[in-house]
């Protein structure tokens, strides 16, 4: 994470009734507020991880038509990019329905496992600290619009905090799953 962005608004943790069901489990374990500076220290941590990875452990996975390590780091980085999409959208007023994405097909389609371990880390990291400069770009009204995304109405509050939140989901899964 470049040590010259500046720390982004404030945007607290919003209700847990307003978060689109599949999401809470995303947003419920994270801070109350602070959020920026946990998507910063995630970064940071994920990237280190990231790193410590043998060359090898990128192509594992846990089972039978599970993704291997690239390609779920390769789904996070989509992510990013849909998430920072559906933030920039709203903010800007954008008053029609956004798209989901269908990842299995955007994994696919990514072909992570055919780059190094080094382009995954240098994207992330480059997308984290864009979305982090965008988040940072917001007035403090902005938090609270709201848009349709994937047929479900939500705020930006919770599109940052599914965010981070969809990043720690995986991190569980790498240490549950894939034993790493």
């Amino acid at each position: 994470m470049p040590d010259g962005l500046k720390e982004v608004r404030m945007i607290n943790k919003p209700n847990l009734a307003d978060v689109p069901p599949f999401y809470r489990g995303y947003v419920e374990p994270l801070p109350e507020n602070g959020i920026e500076a946990y998507l910063k220290e995630q970064c940071s941590s994920f990237v280190s991880w990231m790193k410590e990875l043998p060359k090898a452990a990128y192509q594992e996975t846990y089972g039978k038509d599970k993704w291997t390590v690239a390609e779920v780091i390769g789904h996070l980085i989509d992510a990013e990019r849909v998430f920072s999409f559906r933030i920039m959208s709203i903010a800007r007023g954008e008053q029609g329905a956004l798209p989901g994405f269908d990842q299995n097909a955007y994994v696919v389609e990514g072909r992570f496992n055919q780059r190094d371990s080094e382009s995954l880390i240098e994207e992330f990291t480059a997308l984290r600290a864009a979305n982090l400069a965008l988040i940072n770009s917001l007035d403090d009204t902005a938090a609270h619009k709201e848009g349709n995304a994937n047929e479900v109405n939500m705020s930006i509050s919770t599109i940052v905090y599914i965010m981070a939140g969809h990043v720690r989901h995986h991190m569980h899964i790498f240490k549950e799953k894939y034993g790493l």
